[in-house]
C-alpha cells in the first residue's frame, strides 16, 4: 500500500464526507497527501467543522494500518482509483469512487460487462426478460452487473450464476452487511463465485440515499445497460442516466402500455434508449456474439412438462387445476414462507409460472 493509498483510505473512513466533498478536498490540496498534510482549519473551510473534526480524529497512521490489515485478513480487497486492480472502465468515468472495497474475482470487472437493472416489484414478464438476457450474456462470455436488490436485480444475478457465468453485485452498503436480508444466500454465493463491490467500508449501514449514488458504479463498470422493467420514478433510471452520460449504450424492452411496471421503460423507448427484442440486439454493444447454445432461442419457449425439482412439482401440480394465491400455495405446501417466496421467484424466472396482480399465480401455458 502506497502513502497515497493510505491517505485515500483515511478519507473514505470519514463518515459523511462523501464523494463530492472528497473531490473538493483533493482538488484544493492537490491530492490525498496534500489533504493529509493540511490543517484542520483548512479542511473546515470546505467541509465544515464537524467533518473536519472527524478527519482529524481519524488521521492516525497506526489505526489506518491496523484497519487495512483487519480488512485484508477477512478476504476483502481495498482498491484505490490510481492503484492496481481498480476496474479500468470504471476508472474512466468522471465520478469514479476514490476507494472501492471488493470481495471475489476482480478479473470479472475486466471482461465485457452489461448491467441489468430494474424494479424491485417486478412482473413475471420483467423477471423473465432479465433472466433470458442474463443467461445469454453469461453464455456468450460476458458478465452481468446489478445491484442485488429484489426483483429484476436478483433475477439477473441468480440466472448468471446458474448459467455458470460471472456476475458483479454493486452494493449501497458495506459488503459485510446483508441487504436486503432476503438475498443473504445470493450475496454469499456471489462473494464465492462472482464479485461484490462497494464504495463504503465493510460494515457501513444501509441508508436509502446511498442506492441512487451507487448506481453510477453499476453504469461505469458496464459497456451497456438493460432495463427490463422500470415503473414511474424507478431508482433504476439513475443507472440509465449515468450510462448515457458516460457514453454507454442503454437498452430496454417494450412493455404493456397499461402496465405500471413498464411506464419508464416505454418512455425511454420514445426518448433515448434502444429497443432490445432479443439478446442478440444487446450483445454487439459488448463486443460479443451469441453462443451456439442460445442462438435462435426465443424469449418464450414451450413444449411438454418442464423439468421440475421435488419442491417445484407440488406447486406445478396445484396450478394445473387453477390459479392460486400466495396464501393458498402456502397452505398447500409444507414450505416456510420465505422458502416458498424464493421458490416461486425461481419458477417465474424459468418461465414455468406467471405472477398475476394480488400475488396470484398461474402456469405459463
Amino acid at each position: 500500500m502506497t502513502r497515497q493509498d493510505g491517505c485515500l483510505i483515511w478519507l473514505s473512513l470519514a463518515e459523511g464526507l462523501g464523494f463530492t466533498r472528497t473531490r473538493a478536498l483533493l482538488e484544493r490540496f492537490s491530492g490525498a497527501e496534500g489533504v493529509w498534510a493540511a490543517k484542520e482549519a483548512q479542511w473546515a473551510e470546505l467541509v465544515g467543522p464537524a467533518l473536519a473534526g472527524r478527519l482529524r480524529a481519524a488521521r492516525d497512521p497506526a489505526k489506518i494500518n491496523d484497519y487495512v490489515s483487519s480488512i485484508l485478513k477477512r478476504g476483502i480487497r481495498i482498491l484505490t482509483l490510481e492503484g492496481e486492480n481498480y476496474p479500468s472502465l470504471l476508472a474512466q468515468t468522471p465520478d469514479a469512487p476514490y476507494v472501492l472495497y471488493a470481495m471475489g474475482d476482480l478479473s470479472l470487472a475486466e471482461r465485457p460487462c452489461a448491467a441489468i437493472v430494474g424494479s424491485r416489484s417486478c412482473s413475471s414478464y420483467g423477471a423473465r426478460v432479465a433472466a433470458e438476457f442474463a443467461s445469454a450474456i453469461a453464455g456468450a462470455g460476458g458478465v452481468v452487473v446489478s445491484g442485488l436488490a429484489l426483483g429484476i436485480d436478483a433475477a439477473a444475478h441468480r440466472t448468471a450464476l446458474n448459467a455458470g457465468g460471472g456476475t458483479i453485485a454493486v452494493l449501497g452498503n458495506g459488503i459485510e452487511l446483508f441487504y436486503p436480508p432476503e438475498n443473504e444466500a445470493l450475496q454469499r454465493e456471489i462473494a464465492q463465485k462472482g464479485l461484490l463491490l462497494s464504495e463504503y467500508p465493510p460494515h457501513f449501514p444501509v441508508r436509502r440515499w446511498q442506492f441512487p449514488v451507487r448506481n453510477r458504479i453499476i453504469a461505469g463498470l458496464s459497456r451497456a445497460v438493460l432495463l427490463p422493467e422500470a415503473g414511474e420514478n424507478s431508482g433504476a433510471l439513475s443507472t440509465a442516466e449515468s450510462a448515457m452520460e458516460y457514453g454507454r449504450e442503454c437498452f430496454t424492452v417494450p412493455g404493456q402500455i397499461f402496465s405500471p411496471y413498464s411506464f419508464e421503460t416505454n418512455r425511454l423507448l420514445k426518448t433515448s434508449a434502444q429497443v432490445a427484442l432479443e439478446p442478440a440486439d444487446l450483445l454487439p454493444a459488448l463486443g460479443l456474439s451469441q453462443s451456439p447454445k442460445i442462438a435462435g432461442k426465443a424469449l418464450k419457449t414451450k413444449g411438454g412438462t418442464p423439468t421440475l425439482s421435488n419442491d417445484e412439482r407440488p406447486i406445478y401440480d396445484a396450478l394445473r387445476a387453477q390459479a392460486l394465491s400466495f396464501d393458498e400455495l402456502a397452505q398447500l405446501s409444507a414450505l416456510e414462507l420465505s422458502a416458498l417466496n424464493s421458490l416461486l421467484t425461481m419458477m417465474e424466472m424459468k418461465g414455468i409460472i406467471i405472477r398475476m396482480p394480488g400475488r396470484n399465480y398461474e402456469l405459463n401455458v
